[in-house]
C-alpha cells in the first residue's frame, strides 16, 4: 500500500495553497506523488462540445481521454441517492506502481496520517485536540502551538516538505518485513498502529518515557544548550529518555548528574507534555515527565555528557524561540508563565 499523508483543516484555512508549494518540493526529492483531493461540488472538468464531453454524456459509465502527456479517467456515478466518495475506493482507483506517495485533501474525519492546517484568526477549533491520526500541526502563528504533535510553520513549505520526507525515510526504514510471516506488507495505518496486510499481525508503537527539569533560582532558570542533533546549539531542559526498569524519579535524577554534575534528590512533578524526537531520520514519539526543582543556591555545575553549554535566564528573558522542543516551551508556560 502506498503511504498516505492527509491535510486536515477548515475550509480557507489554506490547505490547498500550502500542497501548491510542497509539492514541487517533495518532486525535487525525486518522489512520485499521488493526490486525491474531496469536494462537495459537482465539477466537471471537461468542455462541452468536444468529443470526450459527448461521448460521456451520450451514456458511458468510464471513459479514459488518453494523451501523449496524460491520461484523464472519468468514473461517472448516476445514481441520485449515491453518498460521498470513500477514501478507500479513491485510493484503490490509482496506479500505485508508479506512486511513493499519496497525498489527501480534505477526507478530515479518516482514520489515516494528517497534518492539520490552522489559522487562528478564523475562529476554529483545533481538530488534533480529538484526533489521534494527525501527526503535525502547521500554523500561521508561533504563539498557538500544539503540545500534543510536532509543530510546523504554516508560511514555510520546506520545513512541512522535509518532516513528510523524514517521516517517509522512517517508514521505509520500519515497515518493510512483517515481524509475525516475514511478508513485504507491513504498513503504517495510523500515527502508532502498523499492520501486516497478509497475516493480519498488529503492533503498536507507543511513546518512549523521558524526564524534563525545570531548575529555578532567584527567579531564573537553568536551561542546557545541546550539543548534538536534535536540535544542536538549541536551549534545552536537562534531562533524557527512561532507561528500561528506572523509575521517573531515578531517570531525573541521573540525566542531572550525567548533563551538569550536581546532585539533586528533590523535585515535585508538574505534568507530562508529548514531544517528537527527529534522530537520524527516524521520529521518536516521547512523553517528557517535567519536575520542578527550585533550589535556595545556584550549584557549581560541570557540564557533560551531551551538554556543550548551560546558562541561567531570568524567567522574564526565557529565549522561547530557539527552544529546542515543543515540549520545552509547553512546561515552561505552565510551570512559570501562567502560575504569575
Amino acid at each position: 500500500m502506498t503511504p498516505l499523508i492527509g491535510f486536515a483543516g477548515y475550509s480557507g484555512s489554506g490547505k490547498t495553497t500550502l500542497l501548491e508549494r510542497v509539492i514541487p518540493l517533495l518532486k525535487n526529492h525525486g518522489l512520485r506523488l499521488g493526490l486525491i483531493k474531496h469536494s462537495h461540488h459537482c465539477i466537471d472538468p471537461d468542455k462541452p462540445g468536444k468529443d470526450s464531453y459527448r461521448l460521456r454524456h451520450a451514456g458511458c459509465d468510464q471513459t479514459l481521454l488518453a494523451t501523449r502527456d496524460r491520461n484523464m479517467l472519468y468514473f461517472e456515478y448516476r445514481n441520485d441517492d449515491r453518498q460521498e466518495p470513500q477514501l478507500n475506493d479513491c485510493i484503490a482507483q490509482l496506479d500505485h506502481t508508479n506512486l511513493d506517495l499519496i497525498l489527501v485533501e480534505g477526507f478530515r474525519d479518516e482514520a489515516i496520517p494528517k497534518i492539520e492546517v490552522h489559522r487562528p484568526s478564523y475562529g476554529k477549533p483545533l481538530l488534533h485536540l480529538n484526533d489521534p491520526n494527525i501527526i503535525a500541526f502547521a500554523c500561521d502563528d508561533i504563539q498557538v502551538q500544539s503540545t500534543s504533535c510536532p509543530n510546523l510553520p504554516l508560511n514555510d513549505p520546506s520545513a512541512v516538505a522535509d518532516f513528510i520526507v523524514s517521516r517517509l525515510q522512517q517508514e521505509q526504514q520500519i515497515t518493510r518485513f512483517c515481524p509475525e510471516c516475514g511478508q513485504k506488507s507491513w504498513v503504517m495505518r495510523t500515527a502508532k498502529k502498523f499492520q501486516c496486510l497478509s497475516c493480519q499481525f498488529e503492533y503498536f508503537q507507543n511513546p518512549a518515557s523521558a524526564v524534563m527539569a525545570i531548575i529555578t533560582c532567584d527567579n531564573e532558570v537553568l536551561l542546557t544548550q545541546r550539543k548534538y542533533a536534535p536540535q544542536a546549539g538549541y536551549w534545552d531542559l536537562p534531562g533524557g529518555f527512561v532507561d528500561p526498569n528506572e523509575s521517573l524519579e531515578t531517570a531525573l535524577h541521573r540525566e542531572i548528574k550525567e548533563e551538569l554534575g550536581i546532585t539533586i534528590n528533590q523535585g515535585h512533578y508538574i505534568g507530562s507534555y508529548p514531544n517528537q524526537y527527529l534522530y537520524q531520520n527516524t521520529c521518536y514519539a516521547t512523553v517528557d515527565a517535567t519536575f520542578f526543582i527550585q533550589l535556595k543556591k545556584k550549584p557549581d555545575v560541570i557540564v557533560n555528557d551531551d551538554v556543550m553549554n548551560c546558562a541561567w535566564f531570568p524567567i522574564t528573558e526565557l529565549p522561547w524561540s530557539t527552544l529546542a522542543f515543543s515540549s520545552n516551551v509547553s512546561a515552561l508556560k505552565d510551570a512559570l508563565v501562567h502560575r504569575e
